[in-house]
């Protein structure tokens, strides 16, 4: 299906004929393609790092996570995170490594994600460590992405303190 991705270049790849490697950056649940550019930075950041020494350059890939309606009713049907990890597998990576000059051995991937990105690189990464070095996982969501029902937090609560009678 059209997907949606944003594509970093480190300065200096459109006149060279490097071969880069790769690190997926995913996004959280609330968030689209474009935030890890728009809201991150993440082109000033990298060329700002690659520039003063303390990164080696790469491309960075921003694909679109959300493979289906977004839902936090806990009754309404939950499509798989397996839709969004069969369309990463099978169509973004094939993508990005027939089109860009990218490394494609184990210590030259990397994947990481935020939230719903966090879950979802738990969801390719753990499976297939034979193909990703190194992954980041923040703040990650994990209820809810396996089709099951959402728990919901429980209502107020009330503590009450015992009186301390070890004294």
């Amino acid at each position: 299906r059209f997907r949606r991705m944003h594509v970093y270049t480190p300065p200096g790849y459109e006149t060279s004929s490097e071969r880069y490697p790769v690190f997926y950056l995913l996004h959280g649940a609330m968030d689209c393609d474009d935030s890890w550019w728009t809201v991150g930075r993440a082109g000033v950041i990298l060329d700002n790092l690659i520039a003063a020494g303390k990164a080696k350059p790469m491309i960075v890939v921003m694909p679109a996570g959300h493979t289906g309606p977004l839902s936090f009713n806990p009754g309404a049907p939950r499509p798989p995170v397996d839709d969004f990890t069969a369309d990463f597998k099978g169509d973004v990576v094939p993508y990005v490594e027939r089109t860009y000059r990218v490394l494609t051995d184990r210590q030259s991937r990397a994947i990481a994600g935020l939230s719903m990105g966090g879950a979802q690189t738990l969801g390719i990464a753990i499976p297939d460590l034979d193909k990703y070095a190194y992954f980041g996982v923040f703040s990650s969501g994990v209820f809810g992405i396996t089709g099951g029902p959402m728990p919901m937090p429980p209502g107020p609560t009330t503590v009450t303190r015992r009186p301390d009678r070890s004294r």
